[in-house]
């Protein structure tokens, strides 16, 4: 097969990687570029082992405390353009990098990474402006520089299960500095479509004048080793082309999402198997719940039709329903909901969307009746100037 990308990971990642594929039938796609993707029939039994290894992971990890999401929702960059989020993304990275120095303090085996070669703890201001113009293509009226969460960003990589926990409990220890809202990937027991696990935080970083949203991903060393070369980065070439693919009218949508995530959901099941290789077995078909994510404003529910499709819909603040919407997944840029927090969130974003007609409505009354005076001000004027025989500015 022909790999996304080049670099060295653990020594053995596209030989293990590859070794591992030849377990489940399947083929390579060169629309994908030649990336493996399992057959139908292996996918039963990738989900069975991925949710095994899920739970297991789970399960030994514990609770993961979380801020309440109404607050999360809430959070605002302090800039006014992307061009000032850039700005002030570069003047917090000294002081973010700093608080993660000290998070992962003590603890063998676990670092710090911003990417391929440390390089990219800021998002570019061309990412940045990319960014913009797809959240304003979806929703023109928003100001996306408030609420964009990725301008800067950093993963803690981790070799144990126990530092994992360690890590989480110093997040959440009420002398950290600043908010934090962390996001449970492995919480959830259904089948997730591209298999991505891990866990992100929202990290609200201040000082006395600003806040901005950073981005805190916490993995293991098995799925993002911090070089290009490991499951995270692999499948993350898979799910651009993915996307991509679905943009045309070349291929069949629900065919190329569906083959996307499975080609993924394998490579990141090899990531799980390095780090559970032997998981107690879990069978039950957990696929079939609703699950909710907020992402960009909006909130989402996806519906397991069946292991290989997921259905998807969109809230609408203004009807007080879910809509259908084709959507690749967006597992990795959202925040994962319980069903009562997805209430909780449709509820404030009704809400909000009351509130905001309530003030058009009002703001067009009141110009209309300023317009009406203003309209009829002229007509006394005219009428008292031209056409009464009331003398014009007469106090009589």
């Amino acid at each position: 097969m022909i790999f996304w990308l080049c670099c060295s990971c653990y020594p053995d990642f596209e030989s293990g990687l590859d070794s591992y594929e030849k377990e489940f039938p399947g083929s390579d796609k060169d629309y994908f570029n030649y990336a493996f993707v399992p057959s139908n029939e292996a996918i039963f039994s990738i989900n069975s082992k991925w949710l095994s290894a899920v739970v297991h992971i789970r399960n030994q990890l514990g609770d993961v405390p979380r801020t309440p999401v109404l607050d999360v929702i809430r959070w605002r960059n302090t800039v006014d353009s992307v061009l000032g989020l850039n700005a002030l993304s570069i003047d917090f990275a000294p002081l973010f990098n700093h608080t993660l120095i000290t998070v992962v303090d003590g603890l063998s085996d676990t670092y710090i990474s911003y990417g391929p070669n440390n390089s990219f703890i800021t998002k570019s201001l061309t990412s940045l402006e990319n960014k913009r113009d797809r959240m304003l293509n979806q929703n023109p009226n928003s100001y996306p520089w408030e609420t964009m969460d990725d301008s800067l960003r950093g993963t803690i990589v981790i070799k144990s299960v126990v530092n994992f926990a360690s890590v989480i409990s110093r997040l959440s220890d009420n002398n950290f500095p600043f908010y934090v809202y962390c996001d449970n990937k492995f919480s959830d027991g259904r089948a997730k479509d591209s298999g991505y696990v891990g866990v992100h935080c929202k990290v609200l970083v201040q000082n006395v004048t600003h806040t901005l949203q950073a981005e805190l991903q916490i993995h293991f060393y098995d799925v993002m080793d911090g070089t290009t070369d490991c499951p995270k980065e692999y499948t993350h070439g898979i799910y651009e082309k993915t996307r991509s693919l679905s943009l045309t009218d070349t291929y069949d949508t629900s065919v190329i999402n569906q083959e996307g995530n499975n080609a993924q959901k394998l490579v990141f099941l090899y990531g799980l198997h390095r780090i559970v290789p032997d998981p107690p077995q879990i069978h039950d078909n957990l696929t079939e719940a609703d699950s909710y994510y907020y992402m960009w404003g909006s909130l989402f529910k996806k519906t397991f039709s069946s292991y290989n499709y997921s259905h998807y819909e969109v809230f609408s603040p203004k009807l007080g329903i879910y809509y259908p919407v084709n959507c690749i997944t967006g597992e990795q840029d959202s925040i994962g909901l319980t069903e009562a927090e997805a209430k909780q969130v449709e509820e404030y974003l009704y809400s909000e969307h009351f509130i905001a007609t309530s003030e058009v409505f009002a703001g067009t009354v009141v110009g209309a009746v300023v317009f009406g005076f203003f309209v009829g001000g002229i007509i006394v004027f005219v009428y008292r100037k031209y056409a009464s025989n009331v003398p014009f500015f007469s106090f009589d």
